[in-house]
Parts: C-alpha cells; sequence; structure tokens
C-alpha cells in the first residue's frame, strides 16, 4: 500500500507550531517565466534566470536592487538558433555587481561585465554538450560549471573557460566548491563525487549507502547541494516508485557533519520531490519541494541542523525550483503550474523588516 503521506499535517515533521504569524511574503512577478535559479550578491541585489519557453526564445535574466520587492527583465538573451528550440538558462552567479556567469543550455555560458545590461557568449575550449547545469565561483576569478558529461573551469572571471575532467566525463546536477582545490558535485543515480585539486581528478563517495541492486528509477536524483563550511553540508534530492503503474516521489536529504566522511538522512519518508537546499550556518537551514499529486510546493526550515525539518509554508500551483539565503534574508523561486501570475515568496529578518 503506498503511503501517501500529508506533508503539512507534522506527522513526521516535529515541531510544527500552529496559529504563529507567517513570516513569508508573497511577491507577484508579473511574468509567466519558469525561473531556474535565483542568486543574491547581498540583501538588495539580486538577479534570477530561466526560459519563457517557445515564445520568448533564448532565456530571462530577473535582476532586482530592492532585496526582491520589484524586478525588472531582459528576454532573448541568446539567440535561438535554425532548428533548435529556446535556449533557457539554468544557473547564475555574480561576483561583484557588475560581473556576472550563467550557465545555458546548448553547452552555451554566457557573462556580463555591466551588472547584466550586456550579455555575451564566453570562450570554450574542449567538447561542448548540450547542457549547464550549475556554476560556482570561490573569489573573483575561480570558477567550476557542472553539467552533461563535463566540469568546466575559468581562473580569468569567466571570460574563458576549459575543460578539465577530460578522463571522468562527470555528469552533475549541482557543484560547490570550498576553496580553490576542494570541492563537490551531486548528481542523477545517486551519484556524488569530490575533487581535492580543483576539478581535475574526482573521487566518488557513497554518501547515500550503497546502491548495489538498484536500478536507476530507484536511485536517487540528487539535484542540490549546500556546504557552510568545511565540515557541514546537505545534499538534496528525491526517489522514486512506482506501484500499480503511479508514480511517487519521496524526499532525501543527506547530511554529513565530518567533511563528507559520514553521511545521515534525514527528512525520510516525506512524499515530496526535493529540488533545493540552503543554510545559513550550522543549523538554520531551509529546503523546497514539490507534490505532482497535489499541485502544492512546501517551503521546509530547520533550526538543529536537519534533524527536525519543519513543513513552514505550502503554496498551491507553484513549482518551486530555487532557493538563496543571505544574512537570513531568503527568496525562494521556481516554475507555475496554474494559470495566475508568477509568485516570489521573500523573508526577511525581523530586524531588518523594522528598520
Amino acid at each position: 500500500m503506498v503511503r501517501r503521506l500529508l506533508i503539512w499535517s507534522c506527522l513526521l515533521l516535529t515541531g510544527c507550531g500552529g496559529g504563529t504569524e507567517d513570516p513569508w511574503e508573497i511577491i507577484e512577478l508579473g511574468t509567466d517565466a519558469e525561473f531556474r535559479d535565483i542568486f543574491f550578491l547581498d540583501a538588495q541585489n539580486g538577479w534570477m534566470v530561466g526560459g519563457v519557453g517557445i515564445a520568448v526564445p533564448g532565456g530571462i535574466v530577473g535582476s532586482t536592487t530592492d532585496g526582491g520587492k520589484t524586478w525588472k527583465y531582459k528576454t532573448g538573451i541568446i539567440p535561438k538558433r535554425y532548428k533548435t528550440t529556446s535556449i533557457d538558462l539554468n544557473a547564475v552567479y555574480f561576483t561583484d555587481l557588475q560581473h556576472g556567469v550563467i550557465a545555458a543550455e546548448a553547452g552555451t555560458i554566457i557573462r556580463t561585465e555591466d551588472g547584466g545590461e550586456t550579455w555575451k557568449k564566453a570562450a570554450l575550449t574542449g567538447p561542448v554538450y548540450a547542457r549547464n547545469q550549475d556554476v560556482d565561483f570561490v573569489d573573483a576569478l575561480n570558477g567550476w560549471i557542472i553539467g552533461r558529461e563535463g566540469v568546466r573551469r575559468t581562473e580569468d572571471g569567466g571570460a574563458t573557460w576549459e575543460r578539465i575532467d577530460e578522463e571522468q566525463k562527470l555528469e552533475g546536477n549541482a557543484i560547490q566548491f570550498l576553496d580553490r582545490n576542494r570541492g563537490w558535485v551531486a548528481g542523477k543515480f545517486g551519484a556524488v563525487y569530490r575533487t581535492e585539486d580543483g576539478g581535475v581528478t574526482w573521487e566518488t563517495v557513497p554518501a547515500y549507502g550503497s546502491l548495489e541492486g538498484l536500478s536507476g528509477d530507484d536511485k536517487p536524483n540528487f539535484l542540490s547541494l549546500h556546504f557552510v563550511d568545511e565540515n557541514h553540508g546537505w545534499i538534496a534530492g528525491y526517489r522514486s516508485e512506482f506501484p500499480e503503474l503511479e508514480q511517487y516521489h519521496y524526499a532525501v536529504m543527506l547530511h554529513t557533519r565530518d567533511g563528507g566522511q559520514t553521511w545521515d538522512k534525514q527528512m525520510e519518508g516525506v512524499q515530496v520531490r526535493l529540488r533545493a537546499v540552503r543554510f545559513a550556518d550550522s543549523q538554520r537551514g531551509w529546503a523546497v519541494g514539490y507534490d505532482i499529486h497535489t499541485g502544492i510546493s512546501t517551503v521546509f526550515t530547520t533550526e538543529d541542523g536537519g534533524r527536525n525539518w519543519v513543513a513552514q509554508k505550502t503554496v498551491f500551483g507553484e513549482e518551486f525550483l530555487a532557493i538563496y539565503e543571505m544574512d537570513g534574508h531568503v527568496w525562494i523561486a521556481g516554475d507555475r503550474v496554474r494559470n495566475e501570475p508568477q509568485k516570489l515568496l521573500r523573508l526577511v529578518p525581523v530586524a531588518a523588516s523594522s528598520e
């Protein structure tokens, strides 16, 4: 029998407090676009990237200078090529107010030097693959991008990118580096990797445990990872079950306290497809997930490093895909699954909102 777990009932998530004031602000975005990633440089300046479908090819970039209360948009960032569909934008990172990089479909990487007013393609060396999934920088010059069968590195702020893992051909959905040498990648089929040489070679990490004997559908699909320091990190995703030809997704959250030497499982049994996780420190964090059967997205929060997760906010008709935290401010964006304007969730610290 399928366990239809109601994530908002708090039966498995301890610490739910009824009657408390909703801390989340819903912001109407005024666009039907799907936003796949969101990034803030500080509490005021941020960017979102995604796609607008075949009607407006070339992707969309949203920018804000007031903490996400209002947004300006640019579309058609990458011209559509002959006989191709829209080139959507998957991930964004800014190293300062002027310099930013976007990882996109069709093996494309674009960059700006004027705060997003104009964008141009970066120079690539080596094979080019269909999709770039995630991007991360550790300083103004050194950054990495993960996609289908490849890790690329830049040492000049994103102007040029070189394929650096020729032997292993990694595929992943999320990448994060702790410094110029140590980094992590997480992806589908339960794959987790780490490097200690800047991404040239990668070691497989059995974070989920043994995957032997599991089919591809039985293995977890990891979509997000976040380390707050060299010891404390989380990996978020979901696994699937197919009873009686129906599909159900269950949250998978992994946590390490010792730099990835050991991992424990959190949020087990919760029926939701986790899409993203972000922590402010080793204790306070947020995660977002979506239930395909109810059309409801849920924001989870924890105050104890993930030992207990609370379903803090539910939104019908929104499939949240991305989350970002900066100094206690949190922003959440994604795709709509109803005929209403696109929405963004914003959490402002009490001290900041009262100023």
